[in-house]
């Protein structure tokens, strides 16, 4: 033994080099399982944005009467009839209720806009009043023969209970 110094700087980068270990090991998983899990979502989240917009359109093909859904729609914006409009929002609750949409964590909301008039919002009552988060999954145009402009209808998954 030479010089005690000397032997206290060979050991120096040896210990720096532990000390990065520990510090990379210990937090490096965790960034890469919060990675994993945020990508999983967006995942799962594109997926069923492809099953919702054949979801949207299965519901606009339900028959009432003597038309379909899409067509009830723009006949409601002629003619304002509540029946109608109750004969939609009851088909609407049978059909999204029992889709995927609807979880013990989440349900489904569906808006039309007509071009110039107030939105019509058609949800169960567990979306109005225990939502977290709303977020559109699909959208569709339907035209309005008599106005000369589409009526927009939106699908909407809403969030009901935190999920991490």
């Amino acid at each position: 033994m030479q010089n005690k110094k000397s032997q206290v700087e060979d050991w120096l980068p040896l210990l720096g080099i532990i000390i990065f270990m520990v510090i990379l090991l210990v937090f490096y998983p965790s960034h890469s399982i919060a990675g994993t899990k945020a990508a999983n979502n967006k995942i799962d989240f594109d997926v069923m944005s492809k099953d919702s917009d054949q979801l949207l359109l299965n519901y606009l093909k339900i028959k009432l009467d003597d038309k379909n859904i899409a067509d009830a729609i723009v006949t409601y914006q002629l003619t304002k009839d509540s029946a109608l409009l109750n004969q939609m929002k009851s088909n609407a609750d049978n059909f999204f209720s029992k889709s995927d949409l609807n979880t013990e964590s989440s349900t489904w909301s569906l808006e039309m806009k007509p071009f110039d008039e107030n939105m019509i919002i058609v949800e169960p009552e567990r979306a109005r009043t225990d939502y977290i988060l709303r977020k559109e999954l699909s959208r569709t145009l339907i035209p309005a023969y008599y106005f000369n402009k589409p009526i927009e209808i939106k699908l909407f998954l809403v969030q009901t209970k935190y999920t991490p």
